[in-house]
């Protein structure tokens, strides 16, 4: 994606000239960029690819992602405001979302240089956000709000069972190795279903928090909640879904044996590549 697209966007808002573009790296999906102004406006512009292919749930993103930050306000001041947005990519500039920028650097950047206290105090404020964040009911059903799965569901039973299916037909259609046969998993998944229906209330859920989608403020040695020195913001609400609290931890309520398609409890697995060790903390057990 080049600067030139970037432009297109700051000037289809009226923006005026920026001061400063930089892209920012990290990101495996979306075009992002930081942009300040010499009025002191600091903003992300992030422009999704052009392309159509990808996971099935990977379409109309951005729809789930200002979604995700219109509904999170009133969950406190770490969540990035959105400036402008356009969802059509057919639009005069194509698809984009601009945000305010959020101050700090991704946790993961800092992860080696934090002490044990450190460590232990910013995922207590990050548990603290997310409980927050949780707190916060959807607007009228379960699923992913840009409708790439088709319309919010009325049950997380309902919802749960077409974001499976849509994920194993996928892992088919692309040939993925998966630790058993599709059919066999589904099997497994409805065999399980009917504790999802104790889930009533839909909640906001970030299905991306990971190290590198939270931001940190201070200096070595005084990274602490509270204070001068916090976790500053969330971003990256793109794959966000409304959906239960902890989407998968009905399935626990069933004996481990009973699940014989993951070597985790299916609460981890979906940062089995972050090298979670299965803890409390984990961003996926407290997340998702």
């Amino acid at each position: 994606m080049s600067v030139d697209a970037v432009h297109s966007v700051l000037e289809a808002v009226g923006a005026g000239e920026p001061a400063s573009v930089v892209p920012l790296v990290g990101g495996t999906y979306n075009t992002v960029t930081r942009v300040t102004f010499g009025d002191g406006r600091d903003w992300v512009v992030k422009i999704p690819p052009a392309h159509a292919t990808g996971l099935s749930y990977e379409q109309r993103l951005l729809v789930n992602e200002v979604t995700f930050y219109d509904a999170a306000t009133g969950a406190g001041d770490t969540i990035p405001r959105v400036v402008h947005s356009e969802f059509a990519p057919a639009g005069p500039v194509g698809a984009y979302v601009v945000m305010t920028a959020r101050p700090g650097r991704p946790w993961s950047a800092v992860a080696d240089e934090l002490t044990v206290d450190e460590t232990r105090a910013l995922r207590a404020g990050f548990g603290a956000l997310v409980g927050r964040l949780h707190g916060v009911t959807g607007p009228s059903g379960f699923g992913y709000p840009g409708g790439a799965l088709g319309p919010l569901s009325p049950t997380w039973r309902e919802a749960f069972t077409v974001m499976t299916d849509a994920v194993l037909a996928d892992a088919e259609r692309y040939r993925a190795r998966l630790p058993r046969p599709a059919e066999r998993i589904r099997e497994v998944l409805a065999g399980a279903s009917e504790v999802l229906d104790e889930v009533t209330r839909p909640a906001l859920v970030h299905f991306d928090l990971w190290q590198g989608n939270v931001l940190v403020t201070g200096g070595p040695g005084a990274r602490r909640i509270g204070g001068s020195s916090t976790v500053s913001g969330c971003s990256g609400g793109t794959r966000s879904p409304i959906s239960s609290p902890r989407p998968c931890s009905a399935t626990r309520r069933r004996t481990r044996t009973s699940w014989p398609v993951t070597r985790r409890p299916p609460a981890h697995r979906s940062c089995s590549r972050r090298r979670c060790g299965g803890d409390s903390t984990c961003t996926a057990a407290t997340s998702t």
